[in-house]
């Protein structure tokens, strides 16, 4: 059936454990798009940090980035702007400094991406994995508002971090994106919204529209659409919440899932 939406989130998902797009899954994408439907990325990275895996692999498709914060169309028009008030989030991180939180934050614009320190391990890592150059500067610098901050924590203490922003910050969207990664949006902003908002401008119900997603920050999503599919390297306590299942993302779950649907 042409002229289906799919969504897919990113890391975990679309990429896999070489942060790689498998050569079958790129080939799924390709056919997919030939017969006329919409391939959508819907990642938490920002725009900066997705444009070296739509370069690498000749892929042209819209993309929702910063966990719904920015649409952007093939062309990198920003559609779609949501921001938290560059006072809020400067609240958020000198709340984290002053309790001597073990994270690391990244504030996000369209088109910055500032940290505290970049010769942090952890900023130097991520930086590695999403191929690109962050800032180091102050959220105070980006005066017209930030689309994400992004808390790289230990494993082990995430879970208590996640717990204390959300009593202090009840009005900001926090969900987790890995074990290690938290990530913190405007009130009221989730890859959910952002996708009804983008089947809406094409005139299309989320209940005609496919999702693939592997963590927590994509659950809001997969429930908002008509077949929403998690990937079998996903939480063993995200699996009892999501039917529709297939394979890794080492092993070409978005290609297997799209064949399983007949779209390709």
């Amino acid at each position: 059936m042409p002229g289906r939406i799919v969504f897919s989130d990113v890391d975990g998902t679309l990429l896999n454990s070489a942060h790689a797009i498998a050569p079958r899954t790129r080939a799924a994408i390709a056919a997919l798009q030939e017969k006329g439907n919409l391939f959508v990325l819907v990642s938490a990275r920002s725009p900066a940090c997705l444009y070296p895996i739509l370069e690498e692999n000749a892929l042209r498709c819209p993309l929702i980035a910063c966990n719904g914060a920015l649409t952007l169309d093939e062309k990198r028009n920003v559609l779609r702007d949501e921001r938290m008030p560059a006072a809020q989030a400067q609240a958020l991180i000198e709340r984290l400094e002053r309790a001597g939180t073990d994270a690391a934050w990244c504030a996000y614009t369209a088109t910055r991406w500032l940290v505290r320190d970049r010769r942090d391990a952890r900023i130097r890592r991520e930086e590695e994995i999403v191929r690109a150059l962050s800032e180091e500067g102050t959220v105070a610098e980006l005066a017209d508002g930030v689309n994400k901050i992004l808390l790289i924590c230990g494993e082990e203490a995430q879970p208590a971090i996640e717990a204390a922003l959300r009593r202090e910050f009840p009005q900001l969207s926090i969900a987790a994106s890995s074990g290690t990664l938290l990530e913190v949006s405007p009130a009221g902003v989730t890859k959910a919204g952002a996708v009804r908002a983008f089947c809406a401008s094409h005139g299309t119900a989320p209940s005609e529209a496919l999702a693939f997603g592997d963590n927590w920050n994509d659950l809001p999503m997969l429930e908002a659409v008509g077949r929403g599919y998690l990937m079998d390297n996903a939480p063993v306590a995200l699996r009892a919440r999501i039917p529709l299942r297939t394979l890794d993302n080492d092993h070409d779950g978005i290609a297997a899932a799209l064949e399983k649907e007949g779209l390709l």
